[in-house]
């Protein structure tokens, strides 16, 4: 399968890096393109991140992130295409997917999911991170369908919202590139009327009026391939929970990357992903 890549960035070199490198383990033929914006102080940071990465097209964010994102989906010439925030990681091998594992029933293939996803991350009274079982996770006594490249479910089974009924995330989930060409182009005419700020969670936020358009099934592997760390927030669209267990600003990381130091992913502590979002600590895995 080929897919185009398009990952969103803002003020975060090192975690962007990590980010790149972990595409290694992505078992298809892709190509990448970030559309990044920075503070000026993160400006020769990013200049060294894209002399790091070559092969990687870099797009300066221009004042209309739904226009970059239409440019880009316009011009892709591969069928399938899946989005990464700058704080994801790609951290171990996905299936090594073929054109076929997209049915005409199947709405997306999801890489941030697997049977091991199956709890959720909440903070008690003492703002100390724990894992509950997800209420909306995969019951056992539901269906699924075992096939080639993992496992396909009916989404409609759960409430939407949660992990396993949110199929229009742009934190690694792969679409079919003329459907989202078709979606963003809608959102961008009404991006007149509606004044979205331009950030990747608003316009995650403006794909969900497309969710009831899907089909009802989603293809995911038997284990999740992308995880999402959340140790800092870079954005003022959307309050999501972040920076609770292990709390890295970005001038921090700003400043180990300026210093030479690199996350490495193997010594980043992965053995146990449970939930779509956990906190990874970062700074355990520079070298």
């Amino acid at each position: 399968m080929k897919i185009s890549l398009v990952i969103f960035s803002k003020n975060r070199p090192l975690q962007l890096d990590l980010c790149l490198n972990s595409l290694v383990n992505l078992k298809m033929d892709y190509k990448v393109n970030v559309i990044y914006t920075c503070d000026d102080d993160y400006k020769q940071a990013y200049e060294t991140v894209q002399k790091d990465h070559p092969s990687v097209e870099f797009w300066t964010q221009s004042n209309s992130l739904f226009k970059d994102v239409l440019m880009l989906v316009a011009t892709c010439d591969n069928g399938y295409i899946m989005f990464l925030t700058d704080d994801c990681i790609v951290y171990t091998e996905s299936p090594d997917l073929k054109d076929e594992c997209f049915t005409d029933s199947i709405c997306c293939y999801s890489l941030r999911l697997g049977l091991n996803t199956n709890k959720r991350a909440v903070h008690n009274a003492n703002g100390t991170e724990v894992m509950i079982d997800d209420p909306l996770q995969y019951a056992p006594d539901q269906k699924l369908y075992r096939y080639e490249y993992g496992v396909v479910y009916d989404r409609t089974q759960h409430f939407f919202g949660g992990y396993w009924n949110y199929p229009l995330s742009v934190d690694g989930h792969i679409f079919r590139t003329g459907d989202m060409f078709d979606w963003m182009d809608e959102l961008v005419f009404l991006q007149k009327l509606k004044k979205w700020k331009q950030t990747p969670n608003e316009i995650e936020s403006a794909l969900q009026r497309f969710t009831n358009l899907l089909g009802p099934y989603v293809g995911i592997p038997l284990q999740s391939c992308v995880v999402n760390s959340p140790n800092n927030m870079v954005q003022n669209s959307h309050k999501n929970p972040h920076a609770l267990t292990y709390n890295i600003s970005e001038q921090r990381l700003l400043y180990e990357f300026n210093r030479g130091k690199r996350v490495k992913l193997s010594n980043l502590n992965i053995d146990q992903i449970h939930c779509a979002h956990t906190e990874l600590n970062l700074l355990k895995g520079l070298t």
